[in-house]
């Protein structure tokens, strides 16, 4: 094996982890020399400069068997704190000011934000939110964090949204079982997601997503079992 290696990326943590990843060792069986810091562009998307790390092997260690967690607590607390940084210049840049607290979340996180600007951010059926959150994602990624969720939840609008969700979903249950017929939506993955759970312990409804990307859908129907009664 390369006792010694020079690995760039991203971010500091970025090119270690890339390191790590090439040995095939964890990282406590390993000596980091930070070459350069590197530099993060505007919105970390222009302007900027790799960083640089030298990676030595500890002496008597060997390769693990176990792959390394790249979504460890200490790496998520990492991306957390350059999401809510560049969250903050963004708005910042805008002129808008507010307040951030992040919550884990499976696969991720929520980044909650607090502002007297909500209505401005959080726009028409949540659409400005959706593209700060998309602008956000696109930075986090380019960072080398691609798998990693990130959602904003703006004043507590992700849980009103789900509250207005779970009435829909009550409400189209009660008109298949009123016409017998099924009723076919075009809804974003999570909202299906969320009509999925609330209506998946209903005795005589079920739903079932069809189609495939842009054009898939979600069908509530009377179960097979109540039609034939």
């Amino acid at each position: 094996m390369n006792k010694n290696i020079e690995v760039t990326g991203d971010t500091v943590a970025d090119a270690i982890q890339k390191g790590l990843n090439e040995l095939k060792i964890q990282k406590d069986q390993v000596e980091i020399e930070i070459i350069d810091e590197g530099k993060t562009g505007l919105f970390g998307l222009m302007g900027s400069t790799p960083a640089k790390v030298r990676i030595i092997v500890k002496e008597q260690s060997k390769p693990s068997a176990v792959s390394v967690d790249v979504q460890s607590t200490a790496d998520l607390s990492g991306v957390i704190k350059e999401a809510e940084d560049a969250l903050q210049n963004i708005f910042k840049l805008a002129g808008f000011e507010a307040k951030l607290a992040s919550v884990q979340s499976p696969g991720g996180f929520i980044i909650n934000v607090a502002t007297s600007d909500s209505a401005l951010l959080i726009g028409k059926n949540g659409q400005t939110m959706a593209a700060f959150e998309y602008i956000l994602k696109l930075i986090i990624r380019k960072r080398g964090n691609r798998d990693i969720r990130i959602a904003l939840n703006i004043d507590g609008y992700m849980e009103k949204k789900n509250e207005k969700l779970l009435e829909k979903a009550t409400e189209l249950a009660d008109k298949v079982r009123m016409k017998g017929e099924p009723v076919s939506l075009s809804l974003p993955a999570d909202e299906r997601r969320i009509i999925h759970l609330a209506l998946k312990n209903e005795a005589d409804i079920e739903t079932v997503s069809e189609g495939e990307g842009a054009e898939r859908k979600l069908i509530i129907r009377l179960k097979k079992s109540t039609q034939e009664n």
